[in-house]
């Protein structure tokens, strides 16, 4: 019995060697098959939300510049408050002008649709280069907040005590800066613009809006690199 199978072996060896030969060389192809899958789905996968998030970003960008002018007709109209404290020559056009957007605010809805939903399914780590990740989860959980908390406490500031205290300053007998005689805007503009506690008001209104557009100046310029970095990945992935 040893002997015939030594025989079989003898003789068929190579036959069983090239068999298990083919096997090995199968299970290795098919290995390698499902690995080349796998990276063509992730591939697609990070190129589709790295679309995305460019996409959020490109809007972000816009809002951004949009704020910015914002701050600056911010800064040239409480500028005009300041400087017409002395009462001479003051157009009321201008003052009511300026306090109605002494009464405003900004509020940056960030896109974050793109980003949150990979957070979500905690798929981020699908953006293989690692420093571009780094930048993007920065921007989102770091740089964006900022601005939230900025505009957060400026907004509260406005509407618990800009908003109210204009609206009791303006008032003079029935008139205000928005109706009446101009003889009675003029007197109601003139309250505003010598009235100490609306002067303590402008000045931390004033920097407020200060903090406000230092923030979307940091972040703009990070933005735009973002998205340009986001374009070179999608170029080489595609």
């Amino acid at each position: 019995m040893k002997l015939t199978l030594w025989r079989l072996l003898k003789n068929k060896w190579r036959e069983y060697l090239l068999e298990v030969t083919v096997i090995a060389v199968g299970i290795t192809l098919s290995f390698l098959l499902n690995e080349f899958r796998e990276g063509r789905l992730q591939k697609k996968a990070e190129i589709a939300a790295l679309q995305s998030i460019r996409d959020d970003m490109i809007a972000d960008s816009t809002k951004l510049f949009e704020g910015l002018q914002y701050f600056e007709r911010c800064d040239t109209l409480n500028s005009y408050l300041v400087k017409s404290r002395n009462g001479n020559n003051i157009n009321t056009d201008s003052v009511q002008i300026a306090v109605t957007n002494f009464g405003s605010y900004t509020t940056f809805d960030a896109q974050i649709i793109g980003y949150q939903q990979l957070k979500e399914t905690g798929l981020l780590n699908i953006i293989f280069k690692k420093p571009l990740l780094k930048a993007l989860i920065q921007l989102y959980s770091s740089q964006y907040q900022n601005i939230k908390e900025i505009e957060s406490i400026d907004k509260k500031y406005t509407l618990d005590m800009i908003i109210p205290q204009f609206f009791e300053i303006i008032i003079t007998d029935g008139d205000s800066l928005f109706t009446g005689s101009e003889n009675a805007r003029l007197q109601a503009a003139a309250k505003i613009l010598t009235d100490l506690p609306f002067q303590k008001a402008l000045f931390m209104n004033r920097q407020l809006k200060l903090l406000g557009k230092n923030a979307y100046l940091e972040v703009l310029p990070d933005l735009r690199r973002l998205i340009s970095q986001v374009e070179n990945e999608l170029q080489y992935l595609e």
